[in-house]
Formats: C-alpha cells, sequence, structure tokens
C-alpha cells in the first residue's frame, strides 16, 4: 500500500475545515492507500493541524505531496475523540477522502 508524505492539506469547506502545514506542524503527516480504490486516510493528531469546527468536515480536499504532486478529491467522513475541556480541536482526527485528480 502507498504511504505518501504531506507538506499541505486543506479539508472541508466553510466553518468546518482543517489546515496542515508541515513548516507549522510538530510531526510528517501521511496519506494513506486504503483497500478501497482511491480511498485514502490522512491521520491528524493534536499539534499538527488548525481545526475550525462549527460544521461537519465535508467538502473538498486539497493536498500537496512530498513527491511533488497535488492531490483534489473529496472528504467522505471524518472520525475524532473529544475535544480537551474548553478546546475546539480534537486530540485525534481521521480523515478518509476520495481522489478526484491528481496533479
Amino acid at each position: 500500500m502507498m504511504i505518501s508524505l504531506i507538506t499541505r492539506l486543506i479539508a472541508g469547506r466553510g466553518t468546518g475545515a482543517v489546515t496542515y502545514d508541515i513548516l507549522q506542524s510538530a510531526a510528517p503527516v501521511f496519506l494513506e492507500e486504503t483497500e478501497d480504490r482511491d480511498i485514502y486516510r490522512v491521520v491528524l493528531r493534536r499539534g499538527e493541524f488548525r481545526y475550525m469546527k462549527d460544521a461537519p468536515c465535508f467538502g473538498g480536499f486539497d493536498a500537496e505531496l512530498a513527491m511533488g504532486s497535488t492531490l483534489c478529491g473529496e472528504v467522505l467522513g471524518s472520525l475524532s475523540d473529544h475535544a480537551a475541556v474548553g478546546g475546539n480541536t480534537p486530540d485525534l482526527l481521521v480523515l478518509s477522502v476520495k481522489a478526484r485528480s491528481w496533479g
């Protein structure tokens, strides 16, 4: 299965968005191939992403990969643990994304 290093990511739309930038992150994040064709998984941990959550994190997905390519698609679903008391950002966020185009 393919695993690619992500350098930049935007997922969702409007107020339900997640952003990631390797230059502002505590750790690397990877695009992981699943058993389903064109479906990938991205696991983000606290300190690796910014999270604006007033709506579900569905919508578009754009990622730049370290190998120089880009991936566009849509977020199919997201799973998160509970945010710390008084916080808005979960400690763990798992995105399921479908690739629509590679650049």
